[in-house]
């Protein structure tokens, strides 16, 4: 029996809303690494470049883990692998509490831990864009990435209260078996969109353009960018039968995002100690911390509402995003007080939600025709690989020349080069769209005038 348009609907942003919830309790105490690290020195005595190695490997493979996931996913399910997810967050956590010493931790919080995360994310971006592939695909997507500095913002005050009055190793262990309980119960409800049948058309019915050309396994209210028509009005890309890794637009997709990762991760993972390089406080830190995921809510908030109504492609969105983000780090060079700090904190995260909440349905724009597999990879992997290079590149630069004021200027760059690569996709859409109205019209100017050969037999009289 085929689902009513509106329950379909309706259970669709209940999977995203649930998405966005494992989200939130999946990368939220992730994120809060800082606040356990102190905690990890004083237990283990090891330094903070190894100790901050343990959760750059965990933050690395919630996206390099994407390979597993996704091989997971084509022979399972992807609820089947939210749950394993969740097995392997939850009891890399548990497990992190009984280590004797930090070495087991890379194997209990980097590699456990990252895994998990890592199937959570790629099934629950195949789960929202097998719901909304193209229909209020930009939404879907801002509305599962708010649960990231949400859960950021709420579990931090509660992991500190927690370590506070507990310690640490019963922090890990309370906290990890309610955010089990609550995600797997979450995760059981994660189905994948029911099969629509296909179309069977009366002859009345022929060429309606409601029901004729549909994808098969989309209802037909989902208006997929036909063969020939994209958003911009560029023609479809290179076919399908072309192996993605043979062309350019992929590449530069993948070097783009890989680039502006690294740059934006520094802004996650070095913040605290540029700031105290320029004399602010810890409380000065919490409250920059804070006005950051504030500027990233309103800035996904935005794009949600207005993301599946621009009248371009979110490609721009992504290298605006960047563009916008080498400029408040050149500010950033000069700025030695709290109020401008708090200022670009805020700018700097409604820029940062114009990547985060648009690259994985640029690259659904862009790439949908390879599949969802390549869809959510090629921005995946490239994502854990600027994660993984950023730490070193900007704390290497900084303990070369002893401030930041060289690691900003990288940073700069960077964004730069990542916004050229994305801006070169749009740059090679619009010359493609050329060539091909030349050649239609080209076409279409030989056939004008072509006499018609009738087929029909004259009768001799």
């Amino acid at each position: 029996m085929k689902l009513p348009r509106c329950l379909r609907d309706w259970w669709g942003w209940t999977v995203v809303v649930l998405a966005s919830l494992q989200l939130a309790l999946a990368l939220g105490p992730a994120f809060n690494y800082h606040i356990y690290l102190l905690s990890f020195q004083k237990e283990f005595g090891t330094n903070t470049a190894i100790t901050g190695w343990v959760g750059c490997v965990a933050h690395s493979l919630m996206c390099l883990g994407s390979i597993p996931a996704d091989a997971l996913i084509r022979r399972l399910s992807p609820r089947t692998v939210i749950l394993v997810g969740v097995l392997l967050n939850c009891g890399g956590f548990f497990a992190t509490a009984f280590v004797p010493s930090l070495g087991y931790a890379f194997l209990t919080y980097g590699v456990a831990v990252g895994l998990g995360t890592s199937f959570i994310l790629q099934a629950g971006f195949t789960l929202i864009l097998l719901w909304f592939p193209t229909r209020y695909c930009a939404r879907a997507s801002s509305i599962i990435v708010i649960g990231t500095p949400c859960g950021t913002l709420i579990s931090g005050p509660v992991l500190n209260t927690l370590i506070s009055a507990y310690g640490w190793r019963h922090a890990f262990m309370m906290a990890s078996s309610v955010i089990f309980i609550i995600s797997f119960l979450a995760g059981l409800f994660m189905t994948t969109p029911p099969p629509v049948p296909d179309l069977k058309l009366r002859e009345a019915d022929m060429g309606s353009p409601e029901t004729e050309l549909q994808p098969i396994g989309l209802h037909p209210d989902d208006k997929l960018q036909e063969i020939g028509e994209m958003k911009d009005g560029s023609p479809s890309p290179t076919p399908a039968s072309v192996p993605f890794y043979r062309q350019l637009a992929p590449w530069l997709m993948a070097i783009g995002v890989a680039v502006g990762t690294a740059a934006w991760t520094f802004h996650a993972i070095n913040l605290a100690s540029f700031m105290d390089s320029i004399g602010l406080s810890d409380g000065d830190l919490s409250l920059a911390v804070v006005v950051l995921s504030l500027g990233q809510i309103t800035g996904k908030i935005l794009i949600g509402i207005f993301g599946d109504s621009l009248p371009f492609l979110r490609l721009y969105l992504v290298a605006a995003s960047f563009i916008v983000g080498a400029v408040l780090s050149g500010f950033l060079i000069l700025t030695s007080t709290l109020p401008p700090m708090l200022a670009l904190a805020y700018f700097f995260g409604m820029s940062r939600a114009g990547f985060f909440a648009t690259y994985v349905s640029s690259s659904m724009e862009i790439f949908n025709h390879f599949g969802l597999s390549v869809v959510t990879l090629l921005v995946q992997i490239p994502f854990g690989i600027g994660v993984l290079i950023s730490a070193p590149l900007a704390g290497g630069l900084y303990d070369f020349t002893g401030d930041y004021t060289l690691s900003l200027v990288a940073i700069v760059g960077l964004l730069g080069l990542a916004a050229g690569c994305i801006l070169l996709i749009a740059i090679q859409r619009r010359i493609r769209c050329r060539t091909n109205e030349k050649d239609i019209n080209a076409v279409m100017n030989e056939t004008k005038y072509a006499p018609i050969q009738s087929t029909d037999k004259v009768a001799v009289v």
